[in-house]
């Protein structure tokens, strides 16, 4: 019976539309590739990205080499995007109590600040281990995932939820400036860079090899920045620009771009069933992508 339900769904969702992906590969010149990372660094901070998701990610980790305090002012920091800026301080206010709770799900869903750092980030190298991902239903895991692998033992731990409990009638304000102790890091997370599919009507439905376009600096169609303002007193304020463009543009299949294997797991001792991982085949962090299908655009 089981294996007859797993199979109904697999049908369900290969009868959906067929997928594809605009696979966008950017440059900087001062953000520098470093593993699974980009990295800007100077005497007291180091800066890391990893923009692989869907959407892409700017958001960065802001990291305190030094032996003291240093504040980063929100006030003075911004995104932004083909010269359209965004503030990153948007002075918002949450409301928390008793009957507030968050699932174990939603905590993985929404956004890499919930997640642990060791799961992304690797303290001794200072460099991301995986892009933050969001483990879903391995039928439709290629139209959601944010994931370099999915597993169904993944997607079972998703549907556990544990509760939190938050005190009532406590009110949180977004603070202004960020202070970052020596040693340590926090993360700032807060757009992603575009939703936005190139459209070519001509190349939008590749098969085994992908349409690619290229582009230089001038004539790049996105462009986007972070501006980060940081103090170690109130006399030394620097300002820090990591600017960066779209080199290239990939139309993708989801077999030029997806790689599935098998994966076994015992559910029970005398139950054994086949499932499969994806694969992306085209991450790396200087990269992110947007799916799409064709006839719906």
């Amino acid at each position: 019976m089981k294996n007859l339900i797993f199979l109904s769904l697999v049908l369900l969702f290969s009868s959906c539309s067929t997928l594809y992906y605009q696979v966008y590969t950017v440059k900087s010149d001062n953000v520098k590739e470093q593993g699974n990372a980009l990295v800007y660094e100077n005497d007291d901070c180091r800066i890391i990205y990893n923009l692989w998701r869907d959407g892409g990610r700017p958001g960065f980790i802001f990291f305190n080499k030094t032996d003291k305090n240093i504040f980063i002012d929100l006030k003075k920091c911004s995104f932004i995007k083909n010269h359209k800026a965004y503030d990153y301080f948007l002075n918002r206010s949450s409301t928390f109590n008793s009957s507030s709770t968050l699932s174990q799900a939603d905590e993985i869903a929404y956004g890499s600040s919930s997640l642990k750092f060791s799961e992304y980030f690797n303290a001794d190298k200072y460099t991301f281990i995986n892009s933050i991902y969001i483990p879903g239903i391995i039928s439709s895991s290629m139209a959601n995932t944010h994931s370099n692998a999915i597993t169904h033992s993944e997607a079972v731990k998703k549907r556990k939820s544990a509760s939190y409990s938050f005190s009532e009638g406590i009110l949180y304000k977004e603070k202004d400036i960020i202070c970052i102790p020596p040693k340590s890091f926090k993360e700032i997370n807060e757009y992603i860079i575009s939703k936005d599919v190139i459209i070519d009507c001509g190349k939008m439905s590749p098969r085994k090899i992908p349409y690619k376009f290229t582009f230089d600096e001038l004539n790049t169609p996105l462009k986007f920045s972070n501006v980060i303002c940081y103090f170690t007193d109130k006399d030394n304020e620097h300002i820090i620009n990591n600017d960066f463009y779209v080199e290239s543009i990939e139309n993708h299949s989801e077999e030029s771009a997806i790689k599935k294997e098998k994966y076994d797991e015992e559910c029970t001792e005398s139950d054994k069933h086949i499932y499969y991982k994806y694969f992306f085949t085209v991450s790396g962090p200087n990269k992110f992508y947007i799916p799409y299908s064709p006839d719906k655009l």
